[in-house]
């Protein structure tokens, strides 16, 4: 039977000995040890609960903006931490690794010319020694992305991304327990752990996403940790009260379950969902305005404020797209736009602590300008479209993982930013696409799984 190459070999199970899974599980461990070690000192803050206590109930206070206080300064710990990650990913880059299939095709190419273009724009960048300490930070987090997943083939990036997210969580349990602010009966909670309840929503999304697309199908220790690990992941990312989180998932896990249906059964899945769907609309219409009511509360997670805005979002923007008119085609520098003085000045102007733009495109084109939003979105399309055509071929459920997980960058961008930094989040989307651009699809050949 002919197989075509990926950069773990084949895309054929390999006939893995019981030494050689050892090294690779340790290999996994020890490189997840370095992700969540690295992004834990860069994004980790002890009181982050605690702040987003303060947040929900609306207390603004001009004077105190840690956002852009972060701005100005580099922390010892975000220094390290960065460090840790691209000294450990150069490490790895140029460790030799027999028959690692180089990256290739116009995927590779587009990512090579959006690296390019987002180190270029310190030349044109508003606030150039700014900008060039964010660039630094770029290429450090590259350097990890292309390193590690020179090493490790894509289900094990996965897995490796799906337990450090897992990690975490617990870890974020924990630091609120000892706080006491683990009260999820209160009106006001959101789950946040160590960081914004925003960016935790997309640790449970990761977690829950590699659980699910990852477990065994068949009865056993594996499908009972993946479903475990999947409905712990999916009850506290509702507890974060992350709305754009939760749609994004909710889009990530259908697009999935259809790739997993069988081709011939797809069709009345859909037509199901659309019939259940309808039902529901004439139930809630058959309850009245009460029953209306309680499913938007619901819809919006016991969140009302400002849903028409967007919680403030669609103001935010209209500004944003008006500054970002006046350099629509470079853009202001990689992260050039959010200095300390303009997170203050819009921040201010609006009464809330605003680090970001809450949209991966905006932010995208504040910084790098159309062409570099245009970049982006090529890179995830091909990487979508690669990651789908392996799938076909191969029926390998780490395809489904790519393509979910880059779904839901597309969808989580809408409404918010992470994606377009240098977080576990964007690690995570462009170690995908890394992974992708060591896949060769260019050969017909007959399905294989991977047991």
């Amino acid at each position: 039977m002919t197989a075509i190459t990926s950069h773990a070999g084949t895309f054929s199970a390999p006939a893995w000995t019981t030494s050689q899974r050892s090294v690779r599980t340790g290999l996994c461990c020890l490189i997840g040890l370095v992700i969540g070690s690295s992004f834990a000192l860069i994004s980790f803050q002890s009181a982050a609960a605690i702040a987003t206590i303060e947040a929900e109930e609306n207390q603004f206070h001009r004077s105190e903006n840690k956002a852009a206080d972060r701005q100005r300064d580099v922390t010892m710990h975000s220094a390290v931490g960065y460090l840790l990650l691209g000294g450990s990913g150069l490490l790895a880059f140029f460790w030799p690794k027999p028959n690692a299939t180089r990256p290739h095709g116009a995927l590779w190419w587009v990512l090579i010319a959006y690296m390019a273009w987002v180190l270029a724009s310190g030349l044109w960048a508003d606030d150039r020694m700014f900008t060039a300490r964010k660039l630094v930070i770029f290429v450090l987090f590259m350097s990890a992305v292309l390193g590690f997943t020179k090493q490790l083939s894509l289900r094990e990036v996965a897995i490796t991304i799906g337990g450090v997210a897992f990690s975490f969580i617990m870890y974020g349990v924990l630091v609120e327990f000892s706080l006491g602010s683990f009260t999820p009966w209160k009106s006001h909670y959101r789950f946040s752990g160590t960081v914004h309840p925003n960016e935790q929503g997309l640790y449970c999304a990761f977690a829950g996403l590699a659980a699910m697309f990852l477990r065994g199908r068949k009865p056993g220790w594996e499908t009972l940790t993946g479903l475990v690990v999947f409905s712990s992941s999916f009850g506290f990312l509702l507890l974060t009260k992350s709305r754009t989180g939760l749609a994004a998932v909710l889009a990530a896990l259908a697009l999935g379950a259809l790739l997993r249906t069988s081709s011939g059964k797809r069709g009345l899945v859909v037509l199901g969902s659309l019939t259940a769907l309808a039902l529901g609309l004439l139930a809630l219409g058959a309850t009245g305005s009460a029953g209306a009511r309680g499913f938007g509360n619901a819809a919006s997670l016991g969140r009302g404020e400002h849903v028409t805005s967007l919680t403030g979002r669609l103001p935010l923007w209209a500004e944003l797209i008006d500054r970002a008119s006046t350099r629509p085609w470079l853009g202001h520098g990689f992260s050039g736009f959010w200095t300390a003085d303009n997170i203050e000045e819009i921040s201010d102007q609006f009464f809330w602590h605003i680090p970001s733009g809450h949209s991966v495109y905006i932010d995208l084109v504040l910084a790098l300008g159309v062409i570099g939003l245009v970049l982006y979105l090529t890179i995830i399309f091909l990487g979508l479209r690669r990651a789908l055509a392996a799938y076909r071929l191969s029926n390998s459920p780490e395809y489904v993982f790519a393509v979910s997980l880059l779904l839901l960058s597309l969808v989580h961008g809408f409404a918010e930013s992470k994606f377009a930094g240098v977080g576990l989040s964007a690690f995570s989307a462009f170690s995908m696409i890394a992974c992708m651009c060591r896949v060769d699809v260019s050969r017909s050949v007959l399905p294989e799984t991977l047991v």
